[in-house]
């Protein structure tokens, strides 16, 4: 085996291994929350041990920023599906049901996303430095391009806004204590902030 065939066995092995570091931790924190997240227990369930996480991740943090980007990657993937056969208006309805989707899937994960290690990890400095989020601005200037938005000057701070109402709506759902009481309050909200924006109203 030459040289380039060892390394590159050898990239392949770290990027499967690091891709299984993230399903485990991703499934600890689907089947327990975010208080079961434990580097050692991890690293076992992994076959591998706990030094290979802090070589791939760097340590806690950066293996909880990855399983977000992972999450973030997902969302993506789906959103570049959609591009080519929607409206500007219709991709960003799409992308708050796709988020919300993903979110209820994976309720573990997303409720962990304010707490203080994830905080730590700068969960949502990652999301708004994202493909996702920069797409998501796009549908707005798209829309805007168009006329069926109200002309801004900051497409980016309406896209924060939408966001984070998306995100709200989203968390008020899963928190709600009796899951057949819940109700989707992105179908409720949205609707309502783009008429607000908007010239089609």
């Amino acid at each position: 085996m030459s040289s380039r065939e060892k390394e590159n066995r050898m990239d392949s092995n770290t990027i499967d291994l690091r891709n299984k570091l993230i399903m485990t931790a991703r499934l600890v924190v689907r089947e327990s929350g975010m208080v079961a997240f434990n580097l050692r227990m991890i690293a076992e369930r992994a076959e591998t041990s706990t030094q290979a996480i802090y070589t791939l991740f760097g340590g806690k943090a950066g293996l909880i920023l990855a399983l977000y980007q992972h999450f973030v990657v997902e969302l993506e993937q789906r959103l570049l599906l959609l591009v080519p056969h929607s409206t500007p208006i219709q991709l960003i309805y799409q992308t708050a049901q796709i988020y919300r989707e993903q979110a209820l899937s994976d309720s573990e994960l997303y409720l962990s996303a304010t707490t203080p290690i994830a905080t730590e990890a700068d969960v949502l400095g990652m999301l708004y430095n994202s493909k996702v989020f920069a797409l998501f601005t796009s549908f707005i200037e798209q829309a805007t391009a168009e006329k069926l938005l109200l002309p801004t000057e900051d497409p980016k701070a309406i896209a924060k806004i939408l966001w984070s109402t998306v995100h709200g709506a989203v968390l008020f759902e899963l928190c709600t204590r009796e899951p057949h009481a819940r109700t989707n309050m992105v179908n409720e909200l949205l609707p309502i902030l783009l008429r607000g924006l908007g010239t089609f109203a």
